[in-house]
């Protein structure tokens, strides 16, 4: 089990993750990362980058670690926001355009 926390702590996920995994894998495997945000997401463990070319085992990653999520904003094509109120917004980049609130 890994868990896929944002920054502040909130978490995303928990998911049965593969040591051979790579960023891609773990992607997969997160519903709120799906489509244009997948490309742009990265993950952190301890400092350390997860890439493409990088395994879980290669980072040290042990069962319940964390990984912290964040996205590029200069790869995406799409930005996510939340509020106090509980209300998420996906908003695409080039247009300013809202198109889900939820």
């Amino acid at each position: 089990q890994v868990s896929v926390t944002t920054l502040s702590g909130r978490e995303l996920a928990s998911i049965s993750a593969e040591f051979s995994w790579t960023r891609k894998e773990v992607c997969s495997q997160i519903p709120a990362l799906e489509g244009p945000l997948s490309r742009a997401a990265m993950f952190l463990y301890r400092g350390a980058l997860l890439s493409d070319d990088t395994t879980l085992q290669a980072l040290g990653v042990e069962d319940g670690a964390s990984l912290q999520v964040v996205i590029d904003g200069h790869a995406a094509e799409l930005c996510v926001t939340a509020s106090n109120d509980d209300t998420a917004r996906v908003w695409r980049i080039e247009s300013g355009e809202c198109l889900l609130t939820r």
